[in-house]
């Protein structure tokens, strides 16, 4: 069996899609005695624009808000590479496309379907991907509690 030569560091973070974003700020906040980092409105391809919000735990919450979807899934895993651009080529010559690809500060993340699920590829120099996007600046957001 061929396993894959990009260099994998760890599950980065879980992604869930919340239909209200400042609701589950809340409560996963106190469920996990955490605070979240808002993020703000991020924009994705094809007129996707999703806000949200991440704990230095490994869980992000998002809402869609354009095109509105109001919806709870899980929706995405996160993996942190020593090397993006690597990593693109090699999900290439698997024949991955990226979906979209994002740069925040010093988050940079490549999202991917793989067999239906919501795969992304992230890279950043940071301790932890909260202060790799700390005062990224994005639209204007009213701050999360």
């Amino acid at each position: 069996m061929e396993y894959s030569h990009m260099k994998i560091e760890r599950l980065d973070r879980v992604a869930i899609g919340v239909k209200n974003l400042t609701e589950a700020t809340r409560f996963f906040s106190d469920l996990l005695g955490t605070d979240f980092y808002n993020v703000g409105v991020v924009n994705l391809s094809r007129g996707v624009s999703i806000r949200v919000a991440i704990c230095p735990l490994g869980l992000e919450l998002l809402e869609q808000v354009a095109p509105p979807v109001k919806v709870e899934e899980l929706r995405s895993f996160h993996f942190k590479v020593s090397d993006l651009d690597e990593a693109k080529t090699e999900m290439e010559g698997k024949g991955f496309h990226p979906d979209s690809e994002v740069q925040l500060g010093r988050l940079k993340q490549v999202a991917y379907n793989v067999h239906g699920i919501r795969l992304l590829l992230v890279e950043y120099d940071a301790p932890d991907v909260v202060a790799a996007i700390r005062n990224t600046k994005l639209h204007n957001e009213e701050s999360l509690p």
